[in-house]
Parts: C-alpha cells; sequence; structure tokens
C-alpha cells in the first residue's frame, strides 16, 4: 500500500481519503479543521450529508449546519436564534447604556469598580480563548468543542444563528456581516443615545456626549482582541497538502490565487479598510493618555467625565496600563496571522509570559484580589499554550483525560470573578487598594511646620496603618497629585488656614 498524507491507497487502482480530509475526483487533498464535515471515503464523495465545496465548508443553499457536521434543511424556527439574538442585543444595549449613564467614571463606587474590573477581565480571557481556538492544533475532546463554542466571542456566530437560513450568504458576504457587526453595535449604540437624549434630557446632546463616549469607548476597549483578529481573518491562512493555503475560518477559500477564487482578493480589500478601526483605537488611546496630565492639572471635568472608562480601573501611578492591556490584546490578535501552529504558540508565550510579568510587577488593578485574578486568568491561558504544545505526543486517551482536566481547570477559572465579587462585598472592609491613609492639605507658609507635626502623629498612632502624604516629601508632578487625591487616598485632609482657600492647586485637590 502507498500512502500520503491524507490518503490510503490499499493498492489495485483503489484510493481513499482518511477522515478529516476532502477531495475532488483530481486526488487535490485539502485538510478539513472540523473532522466531522470530511468523514472520508472515495474521492468525490467524502462530505457529510448535505455540504458541498472545497473541504466540505458549506452546506447546500436552503440548509443549515449541524453539530453532527451534516447539514438539515432549514426550518419554520430557524430564522429564530438570529431574531432573538437581534433582539437581545437591543435590549443590552440599552441596560448597558443606562448603566453608563448613571455610572460616575470620575469617583466609581466600591462595588461598581468591582464588578467593572471582574466583567473586563472575564471577557478579555474569553477572547484570548477564542484565539486559542483558532490555532492550527488537534485539542483534545471536550477542550476542542469548548474552544469551538467561545469562537463566539470572535464573532463566530454563523452557525449559532443559522444566518445560511436567513439568506444564502458566501464567504465574503459572512465576513463582511462580521465586520458590519462592529459598526451594527456603534450605530445602535449612538441611536439609543439619541433616543435617550430626546427624551429625558430635552435635546442636551453636548451635555450628554461622555456618555456615548464612554460606552463606545469602553466596548471598544473591552473587545479589542476581537476586533483585531476578526479583520485579519482573510491573512490567517493555513497550508494543505495540495499545497494550497486555504483561508482558516473559510475552507473553501484559496488564498492569494485569482484566477482560482477571486473573492479572496475582495475579502483582503474589506479587511484592510476594516484594519483602519483597531490602529485608531491605538492611536487615540495613546494620545488620551499622554493628554491625561494636562487635563488633570487644568481640572478638565469635561474630559474625565468622557474617558474615565480609560482610567478608573487602575492605580493613579498605573493611569497608562491600558496601553499594556491594548499592545497585548493587538499582538494577540495578529497572532493568527502567523503561518504556522509551533510560530502561534511560541509568539502567544512570549505575549503572556511578559504581560504576567508587568502584572505582577506593577498591580495596576485598583482592587488587590483583582491583581491576582489578572494573575490567575494569564496563568491558565499559558497552561493551555502548554498543552497545544504538547498535544500531539499524547496517546488518544491520555488526550481526552488532559482535555478534561484543561476544560475543569477553564470553567474553575471563569468562575471565580464570581467567588471574588461575592467575598469582597460580604467580607466586612473591603476596599479598593489605596496607598495613603491621609493626604494634607495645606498652605506651606502658614501651616507647613503643623502639617509636618501632624503627619509624624498620624504615623505614631497604631490605627493608622498605610501612609500619610505630604507633598514635601514627595515631589511628584502637580498632575499626579491630583489623581491620587481622587483615586488613591482614603481620608482627605485640609488645614483651614486663611491663604489654603486661595491656592490655585489647594482648591484643585479639593476638587478631585
Amino acid at each position: 500500500a502507498v500512502e500520503r498524507e491524507g490518503m490510503e491507497c490499499p493498492g489495485m487502482g483503489e484510493v481513499l481519503l482518511l477522515p478529516g480530509y476532502y477531495s475532488a475526483v483530481n486526488l487535490s487533498v485539502f485538510r478539513c479543521r472540523n473532522t466531522l464535515r470530511c468523514p472520508g471515503g472515495v474521492p468525490g464523495d467524502t462530505c457529510a450529508g448535505g455540504r458541498e465545496g472545497v473541504a466540505c465548508s458549506s452546506c447546500a443553499i436552503g440548509m443549515v449546519s449541524k453539530r453532527t457536521g451534516e447539514c438539515e434543511p432549514c426550518g419554520p424556527q430557524s430564522r429564530l436564534p438570529f431574531v432573538a439574538s437581534c433582539v437581545c442585543a437591543v435590549l443590552g444595549c440599552i441596560g448597558l447604556y443606562v448603566v453608563f449613564e448613571r455610572s460616575d467614571q470620575t469617583q466609581p463606587s466600591y462595588v461598581s469598580l468591582l464588578i467593572a474590573i471582574s466583567v473586563g477581565l472575564l471577557i478579555g480571557m474569553m477572547q484570548q480563548l477564542s484565539v486559542l481556538g483558532m490555532l492550527d492544533v488537534d485539542y483534545p475532546e471536550p477542550l476542542r468543542t469548548f474552544l469551538r463554542i467561545v469562537k463566539i466571542f470572535s464573532f463566530d456566530v454563523e452557525e449559532f444563528l443559522s444566518l445560511q437560513c436567513v439568506g444564502n450568504l458566501s464567504a465574503i458576504a459572512l465576513f463582511s456581516s462580521k465586520v458590519s457587526m462592529i459598526a451594527f453595535f456603534a450605530v445602535l449604540t449612538m441611536a439609543i443615545h439619541a433616543v435617550i437624549v430626546i427624551t429625558r434630557h430635552g435635546w442636551r446632546f453636548k451635555e450628554r456626549k461622555p456618555v456615548l463616549i464612554s460606552m463606545l469607548g469602553a466596548l471598544g476597549t473591552a473587545f479589542y482582541t476581537s476586533i483585531t483578529v476578526t479583520v485579519l481573518q482573510p491573512f490567517q491562512c493555513v497550508l494543505n497538502p495540495n499545497g494550497k493555503w486555504t483561508v482558516s475560518e473559510y475552507e473553501g477559500m484559496v488564498c492569494w490565487s485569482p484566477a482560482e477564487d477571486p473573492d479572496h482578493g475582495a475579502m483582503v480589500a474589506v479587511a484592510l479598510v476594516a484594519f483602519i478601526l483597531p490602529v485608531s483605537v491605538l492611536a487615540s488611546t495613546i494620545i488620551l493618555v499622554r493628554r491625561l496630565p494636562a487635563a488633570l492639572r487644568n481640572t478638565d471635568l469635561d474630559f474625565l467625565r468622557a474617558f474615565g472608562f480609560l482610567f478608573f480601573r487602575f492605580r493613579p501611578q498605573m493611569h497608562w496600563y491600558l496601553l499594556v492591556i491594548l499592545f497585548r490584546s493587538f499582538f494577540v490578535g495578529v497572532v493568527p496571522v502567523v503561518p504556522s501552529a509551533t510560530g502561534q504558540i511560541y509568539l502567544l508565550q512570549i505575549a503572556m509570559v511578559a504581560s504576567l510579568a508587568v502584572a505582577v510587577q506593577m498591580r495596576p488593578w485598583r482592587v488587590s484580589w483583582l491583581n491576582r485574578l489578572d494573575v490567575v486568568f494569564g496563568s491558565m491561558i499559558l497552561q493551555l499554550l502548554l498543552v497545544a504544545s504538547l498535544v500531539n505526543e499524547a496517546s488518544a486517551q491520555h488526550a481526552e483525560i488532559v482535555g478534561w482536566f484543561c476544560l475543569l481547570a477553564v470553567l474553575l477559572a471563569a468562575s471565580m470573578p464570581i467567588v471574588v465579587v461575592l467575598f469582597n462585598m460580604l467580607r466586612r472592609g473591603g476596599e479598593v487598594m489605596k496607598s495613603y491613609q491621609f493626604y494634607l492639605c495645606h498652605s506651606k507658609a502658614e501651616s507647613g511646620a503643623f502639617a509636618r507635626w501632624l503627619k509624624l502623629e498620624l504615623l505614631d498612632r497604631p490605627q493608622v496603618s498605610k501612609a500619610v502624604f505630604l507633598d514635601s516629601d514627595s515631589l511628584e508632578p502637580v498632575h499626579k497629585l491630583l489623581g491620587y487625591v481622587a483615586h488613591d487616598v482614603d481620608t482627605f485632609v485640609v488645614l483651614g488656614t486663611k491663604s489654603v482657600y486661595y491656592k490655585v492647586w489647594c482648591v484643585g485637590e479639593m476638587c478631585m
């Protein structure tokens, strides 16, 4: 018998395809990422029921994909998931808008801070898991199924929503719908904003603009990994046994071959235009982080209300840490473009190790427990990357055991935000992580010596367990002083001499 990758040739002119491979009668073999779609057999007749096209990638017209890999005819209820998802999206955006409208981005409460950071960390981990599901790795069950499910966080929803029953969509139409989904949520948010401002706030659009900016910015930064990885999908190509490259998420589309598949060029053009969005988000965030010191010096409350979502989660010294998160997310989103599973795993390990090292060293989050949660999530991703690098070395039985252990570990980590939130809300004394117990605001000319004596007296008290801030001992830039007052101080003390109320910076500190 003669064998090549994907084929078995027992002799006597008989050629059979192995499960997980597809070929037309010309014996040009393509690899199928979903083995259920390609059960193997005689070339030209190797697709599961109802499937067609290269790598059995699509269902016939009027049919929808099943979990078994086959396709079934669209029924009367096939459009319900799409309709229900649209309704839920509208209601969810309305609810989220109300939350942003009622929250104070400059002085968030402990509970809102705890929940916001926990949810953000969980969403970030789920997006990283969806990227792991895109790697060219044969994960063991049931981890493989779980990673396929969480790909919904990278807008991979065509099967979940039965989009083929909504309309007969080609690969480029499906990709364009994913990209349009991002624009849809932005337009929906602006429409909700307009309706609420007109009906509840008397057309005062300028006054309510910070709410709209906060919500759009928070959604853009929270799902930054998904946005990046989605717009780059046309560049995520994998090599097949016949030497041809196909798009990983659209297996029926051949890469970089205009004669064989001209639609790929059109998809690349759409991706290049859409790529402006993640680049713009990153560039805008860099500019806003650089503008923060001036905004604090000038007590620009409009700036803080509109863009406080970028900074309120972090300790004042770490106001720039969102850039670390966005650069990591951008890097993780670009990694699937690398045409090598080994290279993808190696690059992701570098990104996660570097991110973990910074998180452990800097402890950026304002709630101390969430710094630990961030480390747990990062460690979980590193564990799965280790499994991905070793999965081919394990036997089928051992691989399944590893798959179950990994799935249980992921589910345990995903449940930790709930445990952390409940624990911190129920225990007495749960507080935002702050560095200073007292901040002494004073006029040096009138009460400098008294402020020095008061600091020494406070530090001698056993009830004072943290630092006491006196600006003469900490020659920080003015914008950092205002940041400390706003976010890093338990008790703000004003030594009320006559001139303290006329000093510009003292008044600025009082306003924070």
